[in-house]
């Protein structure tokens, strides 16, 4: 692609107009190569005569000069009107009116201020380059987020690692709650009549409560049943707790070695799996940051249009950016640098069949 942006400067192109039978055709091409695409003729035009080229290329440079100069309405009535309004005022005030050509002067700036500033905001100028801001401070509202989200993330695993001690005792307890259950819901609820002060109204109560076995009676379920006295409730818990007592050696004082490897995998996971989100986020922070420093590349790119320019335009002192001012043409290297991070590598040859390759 360097061999069309420079085509003085291309290897390529000494070597084409070096050869007789291209020469010609190698020239338009290279004339071609500073026309829009738009402007270029055709194959069979430019063979047809050599001059068909650059006829072409004048007629293009001829009507973009004339684009360059083309001015709307507003601006080209700016400068008469602001001529017209200063001869005005300078008439009123030499008939006397001072006053009245200072309120007309006042009136007509700040009509054409509005003006000028819609005007100037409604530019294409201005607009792309509102609109590229504003693509750049979306990328920055994103990246602000990401970085949220991977601060989130750490925080969450500095919290799974400082919460070894208090997950290790909720699932000590998880284990002796099902342990304590597994002895205890063998003793059905009638097993109360035994109890001195319990008949078996009370069991009955304690079924319609929908408590069955020992097991589901806890405080809360004994607090829970209708219709029974106190000493009941305190003789109901004292069975209970009796049970405990006797199932004591039953019910494990720490975690096994497995459960204590479990919970440490369990941790050891959720921590990379943090992790890999973090690394995921920050991939995206990388993506959006590069896509955030395009579009800054391209802003920078653009040439300055000041309110102030905008003015002096208006007023016939200066001259709008060019439309056609864009980024810098590639040079060589660049190109060179760009083909050589695209390229694909060759193939490996392999001359072995594939069930023997290793």
């Amino acid at each position: 692609d360097a061999d069309f942006y420079a085509p003085e400067e291309s290897p390529l192109f000494n070597v084409l107009l070096e050869t007789e039978p291209l020469r010609d055709l190698a020239d338009a091409l290279r004339t071609a190569c500073y026309v829009e695409p738009g402007d270029v003729p055709s194959l069979a035009a430019v063979r047809e005569g050599g001059s068909t080229l650059r006829r072409t290329v004048s007629r293009a440079a001829s009507r973009s000069g004339r684009d360059a100069e083309e001015r709307d309405a507003f601006a080209r009535a700016f400068l008469p009107g602001a001529i017209g309004t200063g001869g005005v005022a300078g008439a009123l005030a030499a008939a006397g009116w001072p006053f009245g050509a200072l309120a007309l002067l006042l009136v007509a700036t700040g009509v054409v201020g509005g003006l000028v500033g819609t005007r100037y905001r409604r530019l294409s100028h201005i607009r792309r380059r509102r609109r590229l801001e504003q693509e750049a401070e979306r990328f920055t509202a994103a990246i602000r987020d990401l970085e949220r989200e991977v601060e989130s993330l750490r925080e969450k695993q500095e919290e799974l690692r400082t919460s070894m001690a208090a997950r290790r005792e909720e699932r000590l307890r998880e284990v002796q709650e099902t342990a304590l259950h597994d002895c205890l819901k063998h003793h059905f609820i009638g097993e109360v009549r035994e109890v001195d002060g319990l008949t078996h109204k009370h069991v009955v109560r304690l079924k319609a409560a929908g408590i069955r076995t020992a097991s589901e009676l806890t405080p809360d379920a004994i607090t829970s049943v209708q219709r029974i006295s106190d000493r009941a409730r305190a003789r109901l818990k004292m069975w209970r707790a009796a049970l405990e007592e006797k199932y004591s050696d039953e019910v494990p004082d720490d975690l096994s070695p497995a459960q204590e490897r479990r919970l440490q995998r369990y941790v050891e996971h959720r921590i990379d799996d943090l992790e890999a989100r973090r690394a995921r986020t920050r991939e995206k922070i990388e993506t959006q940051r590069t896509e955030r420093e395009r579009v800054e590349e391209r802003l920078n790119e653009m040439p300055s249009l000041s309110i102030g320019r905008y003015v002096r335009y208006l007023l016939r002192l200066d001259a709008l950016p060019d439309r056609a001012d864009g980024p810098p043409t590639p040079t060589r290297e660049e190109e060179k640098a760009r083909a050589d991070r695209t390229s694909v590598p060759e193939p490996v040859e392999n001359e072995g069949d594939w069930w023997e390759a290793g």
